[in-house]
């Protein structure tokens, strides 16, 4: 995957065309549209429209070129894990829109956001990666982004690239912060080499998985937005992982109860006292960073500048803070 910005934005573009064609999928589907007109939200990377049938919702999404593989990338999750993710209803590849069944309520602000609901949450996800890595080359050509740990040094490489040349970007992180993040590309080198020798498969990382993405309804959770999706070692998922839980549950990323929600998602792939997937685990905590980072860099340059603070800044902090405490 090579990193160049993107300056194609959704912001100013009309909604009309994507409730046009989700109208005609709807009716050529048999499902009539209710008087309540649709709600339509817009952002850089994507508009998003909740419309209203006498069957109940539906939802329809168009997304900016740099993620028109999540259409064709639900395509394959509703075929090989259809009953942890949204229904598909229609697709337009080339154009990225794509109208999906509602899936109940979202979590994110709900009160029963609990330590049994992560566990739950975990196993959901951890049975979607297991199935899904044995569907890689299809991920592949469906233009799922390759971050495979032996492709993330030469993404690093590139990313520092941009970083250095694009004024505004560099504005984001300070002298010091470019100069650790130069001082620890033998660092990324070493460690995704390390990791790209596991016995464990490449498979998808959702890449944003919190609860405002999750959704309940008779009883099931559903995973939504596979928009920052990408290929790579499953254990990726660990530092977004740690810090949604310690948010949510508001403990210490450091607490016993995460760390026996880690152990629980090892679990899935060997006996979480095992040297080597412990090991594995934390340097995919470290590079997990820079996979997160690069899906920030698929963004409409915009889009990146309006979160000074969060976004990219905030994994490449992320990353420097932790690959100085690594020791392997």
């Amino acid at each position: 995957m090579q990193v160049e910005l993107n300056e194609q934005s959704l912001l100013h573009e009309s909604s009309r065309r994507l409730l046009d064609w989700a109208g005609q999928e709807l009716s050529s589907l048999g499902i009539h549209m209710s008087s309540r007109e649709p709600k339509v939200r817009t952002r850089h990377w994507s508009i998003v429209a909740e419309m209203s049938t006498i069957n109940g919702l539906v939802w329809a999404k168009q997304n900016a070129p740099r993620f028109l593989y999540e259409g064709r990338l639900l395509e394959l999750l509703n075929r090989h894990a259809p009953e942890h993710v949204v229904e598909l209803l229609a697709l337009d590849a080339e154009r990225g829109y794509m109208l999906s069944n509602d899936a109940g309520h979202a979590l994110k602000g709900q009160s029963e956001l609990t330590f049994t609901l992560w566990e739950t949450l975990i196993d959901y996800y951890a049975s979607i990666q297991q199935r899904m890595s044995e569907h890689a080359p299809e991920m592949l050509a469906v233009d799922v982004p390759d971050l495979r740990a032996i492709q993330i040094p030469s993404n690093f490489r590139l990313m520092l690239t941009l970083l250095d040349n694009d004024s505004e970007l560099r504005k984001l992180i300070s002298d010091d912060e470019i100069g650790k993040l130069h001082g620890l590309e033998s660092s990324v080198q070493k460690w995704s080499l390390q990791l790209a020798s596991s016995t464990i498969p490449a498979t998808i990382e959702h890449n944003d998985l919190q609860f405002g993405n999750v959704f309940s309804q008779d009883g099931l959770l559903r995973i939504s937005d596979w928009g920052d999706a990408v290929l790579t070692h499953p254990f990726m998922c660990l530092h977004a992982f740690t810090c949604n839980v310690s948010e949510t549950l508001h403990i210490s990323p450091s607490s016993k109860q995460i760390s026996f929600l880690k152990r629980r998602y090892i679990s899935h792939w060997g006996s979480p006292s095992n040297a080597t997937l412990n090991r594995e685990a934390n340097l995919a905590t470290v590079l997990g960073h820079l996979v997160n980072a690069s899906t920030w860099l698929r963004l409409p340059k915009q889009a990146i500048l309006e979160y000074p603070h969060q976004g990219l800044p905030k994994q490449l902090r992320g990353f420097i803070a932790k690959a100085s405490a690594l020791r392997f």
